[in-house]
């Protein structure tokens, strides 16, 4: 099968990014995915973060002509996406999960999504688990991510806005220029921040039905300290940098009462683990507070729409899906959130 070969003098239509360590178990069914898509106008970016298995080989095996830029350690994922970016040369970059299976036509139709709108920054693929049917319905599952969590709404639209999900994302180049992730982040909230980003410069991002993949990534997986923490300290690192400090000072009842519920429920639960990590991220906020005011200068600068537009746009007006097992703290945010952009304090 012939597969796009991008030349020193001719700039392909896409990038296609891939970080992995260690990606032995995974990267097979991924090349194969890529090398099976009816879109051909590709390059191949492979970055390596100190893999000590058979990761180059494979994707060198698939891909001769691949782009491959071994670190000898691991980067993590935002800082070996960000060396993989400054190296891609598409006018559109899809950051890949090595873990992840496209269907034949993945690529093609968020290529024909962002040709059709240039409005839009990113567009995203919808995940399902290997093993599991496709959703092959007139719906798609929408996230949001408007404050320190996420919410879950059914949509009809082919089209949908929302939370763009990077694990299949599809990038326009210009909009995010020379840098795509903020090295605060670690393994969490990176992709969450790029959203907010986007949509505050004025962008949208969605989800595109009839771009599908399987995802062992969206498998509900274990709890671990690790990256429970790191969400808990992006999602508060998230929510200073984006609002302006009127939104922040309105919003204070409600992140009282968020605190509240996130202390009381683990000590009901024995989850002390969970209150312990919770605190250690408040605290590394407080610690780094000179960081995340930088942070926080770099995103109001680029703002380009209030808080009012943003929130208008983003708030479900649909059912909520997921709420939490014990409250509804989806619906407690949005709710507060509606009254004040009802009664114009936002």
């Amino acid at each position: 099968m012939k597969i796009y070969l991008a030349s020193k003098g001719q700039k392909p239509k896409v990038s296609i990014l891939v970080v992995s360590k260690d990606g032995e178990k995974f990267l097979p069914g991924c090349v194969i995915s890529l090398k099976n898509q009816n879109f051909k106008n590709f390059e191949l970016v492979y970055v390596d973060n100190g893999s000590s298995d058979k990761s180059i080989e494979i994707v060198r095996s698939a891909f001769p002509s691949a782009r491959i830029f071994p670190q000898g350690k691991n980067l993590g994922y935002a800082k070996g996406n960000n060396e993989g970016w400054k190296h891609c040369r598409g006018e559109y970059i899809l950051l890949l999960n090595d873990d992840t299976i496209l269907e034949r036509n993945t690529i093609n139709e968020l290529v024909k999504t962002l040709d059709r709108n240039k409005k839009i920054a990113i567009a995203g693929s919808v995940q399902y688990f290997p093993g599991e049917e496709p959703n092959r319905s007139s719906h798609v599952v929408r996230y949001f991510r408007f404050f320190l969590d996420s919410t879950i709404v059914e949509s009809h639209k082919k089209v949908e806005d929302g939370h763009a999900e990077c694990f299949c994302g599809l990038f326009r180049k210009c909009v995010f220029k020379d840098k795509l992730f903020d090295p605060i982040y670690e393994i969490g909230g990176d992709d969450i921040e790029v959203n907010l980003r986007a949509k505050y410069m004025g962008y949208r991002t969605v989800q595109v039905l009839a771009s599908q993949a399987a995802h062992y990534g969206a498998k509900v997986r274990p709890f671990k300290a690790k990256r429970f923490y790191e969400d808990e300290r992006a999602g508060i690192i998230n929510h200073l940098r984006f609002y302006s400090v009127k939104t922040l000072f309105l919003m204070l009842p409600i992140v009282a009462t968020d605190a509240l519920l996130k202390t009381i429920v683990p000590i009901l639960t024995l989850r002390f683990d969970k209150l312990y990590l919770r605190a250690k991220a408040l605290f590394w906020v407080v610690a780094n507070l000179g960081r995340v005011l930088r942070a926080r200068k770099e995103s109001q600068s680029a703002k380009a729409i209030s808080d009012r537009k943003y929130l208008e746009d983003t708030l479900p007006k649909g059912k909520i899906l997921k709420p939490s097992v014990l409250y509804n703290r989806y619906e407690i945010y949005v709710r507060y959130l509606k009254i004040l952009l009802k009664v114009g304090l936002i």
